[in-house]
């Protein structure tokens, strides 16, 4: 089963990222036991504008406060099963950043900080071009 979680974060006055977190289950590194693990795509747009940054995301395995939780109770199913145990649970709703568990702030704001990281100086490069420059050069 995967589940995802969206949420839009604005990371400062020139930028707005988006973070979908990913929630899957995997095997504990340990054991026999499987856990919840959380992986993050991290999207940068230009602030009131919808522009994204050329390279798209940043997606990969990171390692943050509360990444895996354990799992118990689970069963194992066909995937049409799950694919329709999914849909049947499938709710859909909005919920502020202040009503979210700290895990999931863990989670967006290691990825936002791990995309400033890596293309920080990039993105204020691109963030300084006119709307009609062109795209920079990664």
């Amino acid at each position: 089963m995967l589940l995802l979680r969206i949420a839009a974060v604005s990371g400062s006055g020139a930028n707005d990222y988006l973070v979908v977190l990913a929630l899957r289950p995997d095997w504990a590194n340990k054991g026999n036991s499987k856990v919840l693990d959380i992986d993050t795509a991290t999207f940068c747009f230009k602030n009131n504008d919808l522009q994204a940054f050329p390279t798209g995301l940043a997606l990969f395995h990171q390692n943050y406060s509360g990444r895996t939780t354990s799992l118990s109770g689970y069963e194992s199913q066909s995937l049409d099963q799950t694919v329709n145990d999914l849909h049947s649970k499938l709710i859909p709703r909005s919920v502020p950043l202040s009503g979210s568990s700290q895990t999931y702030l863990n989670a967006i704001s290691h990825s936002i900080g791990k995309f400033n990281e890596l293309l920080g100086t990039k993105v204020s490069g691109w963030n300084s071009q006119s709307a009609n420059a062109e795209r920079p050069d990664l």
